[in-house]
């Protein structure tokens, strides 16, 4: 359940609830997604239930269809390859600027991160790894000072991870 009295934060929040839904696999591809069912399971108005589903339309993780509402069409494996391929592309203008832009409270926290992250690896801890891995991206996104870039970062990272929980 939301509860929330901020508007734009509230749809942010309903917004975020459906996306990590979809990416989780807790909403398949081509299933239809209900307001009413959605605003329920939340516990809000349909409002801002309807306001996420039109953004996630904008997104490409569902698809609006007259009379019949908004059904998941999720990430596909020839998604996931186009993502890697664009990602693997802006990481770099995103470590460039990261250079330029880093703090070294931002320095510190990616020394600590590559730390952990041998340490998992001779734990053969692939989870710790993992959320390692994009905390460690989650820094040089931030540290970029570039908020376009963050937020297709971020939503590619999202789209990785749900591919990889797919694996």
């Amino acid at each position: 359940m939301i509860l929330e009295t901020d508007d734009r934060s509230l749809r942010i929040r309903v917004f975020n609830a459906i996306e990590n839904a979809i990416l989780s696999g807790e909403y398949k591809d081509g299933e239809s997604l209900n307001e009413l069912r959605i605003s329920k399971e939340l516990g809000v108005s349909r409002t801002p239930v309807r306001e996420a589903l039109m953004q996630l339309e904008l997104e490409g993780l569902v698809n609006n269809i007259p009379n019949k509402g908004a059904v998941v069409v999720g990430v596909s494996e020839q998604d996931t390859r186009d993502i890697y391929e664009i990602r693997v592309r802006i990481e770099g203008l995103a470590s460039r600027l990261c250079t330029e832009k880093i703090t070294e409270d931002e320095l510190r926290a990616l020394e600590k991160i590559v730390d952990l992250q041998e340490f998992y690896l001779m734990k053969n801890d692939t989870e710790q790894l993992w959320k390692l891995d994009g905390d460690f991206h989650k820094i040089i996104y931030d540290a970029s000072c570039s908020r376009p870039l963050r937020f297709m970062l971020s939503n590619f990272h999202n789209y990785i991870k749900k591919a990889r929980d797919d694996s």
